[in-house]
């Protein structure tokens, strides 16, 4: 379980390492927020929320058919909180259930690389 709490981290600090703007939203509540991640144009090209049909955070671009690529990982989110900065993400909570029950919690950091001239 915690292997799939790093990779779930891993995955979430590549993209936003790649990212100019970052912009999070309720994905239902402000226990599981989303993350929309733009470039340096201003395009949307990744997005990460918590989708309440699998109770796992989902990755992909855009919102529309096809945009769904499914969960990062298979285990069961509990928490799925963040916070954006204005060069930095802050990954506040990320909690999963292991086998015994047992929360399993991350957090991290990860900082938008890709700002090109903006401040």
């Amino acid at each position: 379980m915690t292997a799939n709490a790093t990779l779930l981290v891993e995955a979430l600090s590549d993209s936003i390492r790649r990212a100019s703007v970052a912009v999070p939203f309720d994905s239902p509540d402000s226990l599981h927020r989303g993350l929309v991640l733009y470039d340096a144009a201003n395009a949307e090209f990744w997005r990460f929320w918590w989708d309440g049909t699998d109770s796992c955070v989902h990755h992909g671009a855009g919102t529309g058919p096809g945009a769904d690529r499914g969960p990062v990982v298979t285990s069961t989110v509990t928490r799925f909180q963040l916070d954006t900065l204005t060069r930095l993400v802050e990954i506040r909570l990320i909690e999963m259930r292991a086998d015994d029950g047992l929360p399993v919690r991350m957090s991290s950091a990860a900082a938008l690389y890709n700002r090109g001239g903006a401040p």
